[in-house]
């Protein structure tokens, strides 16, 4: 495998207007370096993948369109919080056919949901091994239908992985990070009931993965418990942001009449959260039960995240497809089936789909 000597680099065209530009060299030769393939290099996928070859992993980023044409000539520059990175052209691996990538150890898979999932077995295929790990960095009540559609296919494990960032894809090439960044993950499959030493170790291998990196990574029991914490944040911004036609988070939290609808909408999202893990039998588990920790940890993040603008708005006012099925229909699906009303969150979804239909974004 091929070891990267140092990935880090400044970007010529920002040394003089930034004073906070840094150079970091978080691998040491003593590291297990893994060879791994982002599928999606936008906003999200394209910094995390950066933050893996900061830290030495042989990192391959699947591009499209002009994103690749640029990223290919001039390279990947990400300006972050968290110290900028620049990869030269000369030093990024990347590509615009899958098929070139070769097999892997580890497929990211940064996607939007409003992309079919049904596409991500053909997609990967080439990628994998039975020893592959697939990480699914998305939004929404994603995994098991993941699960399933991966199921003939041949692999170690699936993750999930929740993103608390704030991060865009400014123009092809260029990323900024302006808040945030830690990443929980957890085990979609295979979960062995009985057998906590065999989850534990997948678990241990998601986390070995991010040890040599700079992100604040958590590996957690319950993935269902990670997607709902995500959704007490997704729901009440994103949505509202994509039902007002396309405001700004700090527009939602400065609003009293946003705030406390945002602020119902929460405790909606947490109450279904709720009750849909006791009905998966987690209610004797305190660790799981979401509350007021979560309500204030979510406040705290929108209350100092500034003027962000989510992806789904993004994409509305792109006219881009957005983010519907797995990221607002499937938590009000869930809703209905375990007989709970939740007439703020439905009132919303019905807005975004309306917006969705009325501008044909599927």
């Amino acid at each position: 495998m091929r070891i990267p000597l140092n990935y880090c680099f400044l970007c010529p065209s920002l040394v003089k207007s930034s004073n906070r530009l840094q150079v970091y060299r978080s691998f040491s030769l003593g590291a297990t370096t893994s060879s791994v393939a982002v599928i999606g290099s936008g906003a999200v996928g394209g910094y995390y993948g950066a933050r893996l070859v900061e830290g030495g992993h042989d990192v391959k980023f699947f591009m499209r369109n002009e994103h690749y044409t640029h990223c290919a000539a001039h390279g990947l520059n990400i300006t972050s919080v968290d110290g900028d990175i620049y990869i030269p052209s000369t030093e990024l691996q990347v590509y615009n056919n899958v098929k070139s990538i070769g097999q892997v150890d580890w497929v990211i898979l940064a996607i939007k949901s409003s992309s079919s999932l049904d596409s991500v077995p053909a997609l990967v295929e080439p990628l994998l091994t039975k020893d592959t790990r697939i990480l699914a960095i998305m939004n929404g009540l994603i995994d098991d239908d993941l699960v399933d559609l991966m199921k003939p296919l041949p692999h170690a494990a699936i993750y999930g992985g929740m993103a608390f960032i704030c991060s865009n894809r400014l123009s092809p090439g260029r990323i900024d990070h302006s808040f945030y960044g830690s990443l929980n993950g957890g085990l979609a499959s295979p979960i062995v009931q009985g057998h906590m030493a065999v989850n534990e170790d997948h678990l241990k291998d998601l986390e070995d993965l991010w040890a040599v990196s700079k992100v604040e990574f958590t590996t957690i029991p319950c993935l269902t418990h990670g997607r709902w914490q995500k959704n007490c944040w997704n729901l009440p911004f994103s949505g509202l942001s994509v039902a007002m036609g396309g405001i700004s988070v700090d527009k939602i939290v400065s609003d009293p009449g946003l705030r406390q609808l945002a602020d119902r909408i929460m405790d909606e999202t947490i109450m279904i959260a709720n009750a849909d893990l006791s009905s998966r039998g987690y209610s004797d588990d305190s660790r799981l039960i979401i509350g007021d920790a979560e309500k204030k940890k979510m406040w705290y993040l929108s209350d100092n995240m500034g003027e962000y603008k989510p992806s789904t708005m993004l994409d509305l006012l792109a006219r881009k497809p957005m983010e519907v099925k797995y990221l607002f229909r499937k938590p009000l699906e869930r809703a209905k089936a375990l007989n709970m009303d939740a007439p703020m969150l439905e009132t919303v979804v019905t807005q975004i789909e309306a917006m969705q239909r009325l501008y044909n974004l599927f």
